[in-house]
């Protein structure tokens, strides 16, 4: 099997994706292209599917830079089942939506009626069945949640799950100049958290992956023979690998999504500071 690239087309369609100009790189290089549709309305299967088009591969490589953090849980999942060695592929950007000075312009205005930053609405919640988990009667409900900037997320993920219990995990950038949005983040989320209970709160990186699974497996430890646990990956790319690579080993674990409605990428992120490279050797799954 040659160098193949898997391009993962998104409906609803953004020609921010510049799909076009992937194929035309793809062709000037003599590099197979194979498509997949991912419909982020519809999105169970999602990862089984890059999964297939990538079998036989040697050498598989994921770029989540532009991935939606839900599809980057099912590849990661689908390719660790399959028994497939990853590498792990992400742009870290010079600048990130929205800026302090946006975000608190915006906060003296609206209060904790927070606009969305960077998408707006949410579709619905979403459950793939692929990582789903069965649920006991009467058992409590633990939601891990990332919280961003994007309130909405966590509101109707509150309104639809009906947790007793909530973890969240906010994200510490690795940069200096971005040190102050977990804090915003806090403020942001506040409103939305105020009147659920049984709330416990953790800091990890936004980038070292290890520090959010090192998180997530000691909320296991401690709850997983009383409580039903839901991870929600709202938080940054790495974080969803993390995520991913957790579920691919703890399968009583179900994995919920707030699907956005729209997004916004023209206030997405800018430039690209540095590449990161993470290798995940071919791990052993539980049956």
């Amino acid at each position: 099997m040659g160098a193949v690239v898997v391009m993962v087309n998104y409906l609803p369609e953004y020609k921010e994706n510049r799909v076009e100009m992937i194929r035309e790189m793809a062709a000037a290089a003599r590099i197979e292209v194979r498509e997949y549709c991912y419909d982020r309305r519809r999105p169970e299967g999602g990862g089984e599917a890059v999964a297939e088009m990538a079998r036989g591969a040697g050498r598989v490589f994921v770029d989540i830079s532009g991935m939606s953090r839900l599809l980057i849980v099912q590849i990661v999942v689908a390719l660790v089942q399959a028994g497939l060695g990853i590498t792990i592929v992400y742009g870290e950007a010079d600048a990130y939506s929205p800026t302090e000075h946006e975000f608190l312009e915006r906060m003296a205005s609206e209060g904790e009626a927070t606009p969305d930053f960077l998408s707006s609405g949410i579709f619905e919640v979403a459950a793939p069945p692929e990582l789903g988990a069965v649920a006991m009667l009467g058992e409590a409900v633990r939601l891990v949640v990332f919280p961003s900037l994007e309130v909405v997320q966590m509101k109707n993920l509150l309104q639809e799950v009906q947790p007793t219990y909530v973890d969240v995990i906010y994200g510490v950038p690795p940069r200096r100049e971005n040190a102050w949005r977990p804090e915003a983040a806090r403020r942001a989320n506040s409103g939305a958290l105020r009147r659920q209970g049984g709330v416990t709160v953790h800091n990890v990186s936004t980038l070292d992956y290890r520090e959010a699974i090192h998180a997530m497996l000691g909320i296991y430890g401690r709850r997983s023979m009383f409580d039903r646990i839901l991870v929600a990956p709202t938080g940054s790319k790495m974080q969803a690998v993390a995520v991913g690579l957790l579920r691919s080993l703890l399968t009583d674990i179900q994995i919920v999504y707030p699907t956005p409605q729209d997004l916004k990428p023209s206030t997405y992120t800018d430039g690209l500071r540095r590449l990161h490279q993470v290798r995940i050797p071919v791990l052993e799954t539980l049956p």
